[in-house]
């Protein structure tokens, strides 16, 4: 008599736990999955606010390239003088907050060397690009081969702080 018993018990906890795992099933399925994108999007949504990007443009590149850029920008550059990572001019309405990038003044022979001798990564060549806020407001205009910034923008202050891809700390050829 105690095989049967025995038998009905083990058959009682595979159910109970045959119907936990049901319901974890169910909850992965339908609940977990909902979930995960509005959390994922809530929180894209709130980091994206005050982010900016760069939009490549040729027209852009060739305006470096000929020393033909507009005036109306306070132009900086990131890294050394006779071989820049970055050179960006940015809106006169717009404060940098950054201790990386230098002023330099686009009228003088050394800003014409930091554009002719700036410096290129490994199969990538120098471009030029609009530097966007959000809703695709223009900020300022981008040369180099760093094809990743973070661009952050404090409307309300009118301030920005751009971080350039650090292409130094990369494994790759030595030069």
């Amino acid at each position: 008599m105690r095989q049967p018993l025995g038998n009905m018990i083990c058959w009682f906890d595979m159910m109970i736990i045959g119907l936990r795992s049901h319901r974890v099933k169910h909850v992965r399925r339908t609940i977990l999955p909902p979930l995960m994108v509005i959390t994922v999007l809530s929180l894209v949504a709130a980091g994206c606010d005050n982010y900016g990007k760069l939009q490549r443009d040729r027209g852009l590149t060739k305006a470096f390239e000929s020393q033909s850029l507009p005036n109306d920008y306070t132009y900086y550059y990131y890294g050394r003088d006779n071989m820049p990572y970055a050179i960006m001019g940015i809106e006169s309405e717009y404060k940098l907050q950054s201790e990386l990038w230098h002023v330099v003044d686009i009228q003088t022979d050394r800003f014409k060397n930091m554009v002719k001798w700036i410096w290129t990564e490994h199969n990538y060549t120098p471009f030029g690009a609009y530097m966007l806020g959000a809703g695709g407001k223009k900020l300022g205009i981008w040369y180099s081969s760093i094809g990743h910034a973070t661009v952050d923008v404090n409307e309300g202050q009118k301030t920005i702080v751009v971080i350039p891809d650090k292409p130094y700390l990369r494994d790759g050829p030595a030069r």
